[in-house]
């Protein structure tokens, strides 16, 4: 039984170790530099303090997405026959 289990974490390790090298082969991420290049705006701070883009945003998201999955749900519940109209 040890061998087995010897063997299963060898072949863990393995997979593991050929998914880092893989990983490690991915450039950096593409916008780490961005916010280093982006000034800083007082003006549009205090904006958005006012009117909340960032979190609009966020909540429209969210609603696209709710959206989204109620008619992919009619489109899969009409196909399995479960809504009729």
């Amino acid at each position: 039984m040890d061998i087995f289990i010897d063997f299963t974490n060898g072949l863990i390790l393995a997979i593991a170790d050929a998914l880092g090298w893989l990983i490690d082969l991915l450039p950096d991420s593409p916008t780490s530099t961005w916010s280093n290049v982006a000034p800083e705006n007082i003006v549009l701070g205090h904006i958005t303090w006012f009117i909340p883009f960032p979190t609009m945003l966020l909540h429209f998201g969210i609603l696209l997405t709710c959206i989204a999955l109620y008619y992919g749900y009619r489109v899969v519940a009409r196909w399995l026959k479960l809504v009729r109209s």
